[in-house]
């Protein structure tokens, strides 16, 4: 399959999902893909990528001549350390603008590395992280260090988070009120998040509609904007 892409140079899609891929079989597709002169997306979901093979993702994110925009890695088992990996790329792509890791077990490590990646990216602007068993310190960290305007993206530093995030994910991770609190001190701030999905994540119903209630103030702002 690595082999025949350079034989599409027009493929602008590639979906291998549920076929029990392994971390060699990422690994050739995503060095094809690194000079693939069409090809956008890659959806790999239902797999079974593990680090290694997120070196290798990483290292195509991190290539200028990646055309990707959207890297689907759903139902894998990544861990925090491949999630490590990926914030790597992240932290650099300025192509990527979808990217899906839900049901990894990403837990709050991964989570942390993944924030202080989007503090230094601007293009992404869909992560979804459903089911990645991630807590109150993982999202407070999310919150605080890339979705608040005006944050650092690591202690010390004085540049400003640069996350253009639109679209997050978050849900059926119980990280419950102490990090919701996180997200609606974040929310007072930021007017680009139009869409954050919080269903079973043990957030009480009173302050899960204080979020709700700026995020809609975020989208109808965008809608009135692009109208």
């Amino acid at each position: 399959l690595a082999a025949a892409l350079a034989k599409c140079p027009t493929l602008t899609a590639l979906a291998v999902t549920a076929n029990k891929m392994n971390n060699n079989d990422c690994i050739n597709i995503a060095r094809a893909a690194e000079n693939h002169p069409a090809l956008t997306c890659l959806d790999f979901r239902s797999n079974q990528i593990w680090q290694a093979g997120a070196v290798q993702l990483r290292n195509l994110l991190q290539s200028p001549t990646s055309l990707l925009t959207t890297l689907k890695l759903d139902s894998n088992r990544l861990a925090p350390v491949g999630a490590a990996f990926l914030a790597d790329g992240l932290a650099v792509n300025t192509r990527l603008t979808w990217l899906g890791l839900g049901f990894n077990e990403v837990q709050d490590e991964g989570l942390e590395h993944l924030s202080a990646a989007l503090a230094k990216n601007s293009t992404l602007r869909t992560l979804r992280l459903e089911s990645n068993d991630i807590k109150a310190a993982g999202v407070s960290h999310l919150a605080r260090n890339a979705l608040k305007v005006g944050t650092t993206p690591s202690e010390g530093s004085q540049s400003q988070s640069k996350c253009g995030l639109t679209a997050l994910d978050l849900t059926a991770n119980e990280f419950g009120d102490e990090a919701a609190e996180a997200l609606l001190a974040a929310l007072q701030e930021n007017r680009s998040l139009v869409k954050l999905d919080i269903f079973a994540c043990d957030v009480e119903p009173a302050l899960e509609k204080q979020i709700r209630a700026l995020v809609d103030r975020n989208a109808e702002a965008a809608e009135a904007a692009s109208s």
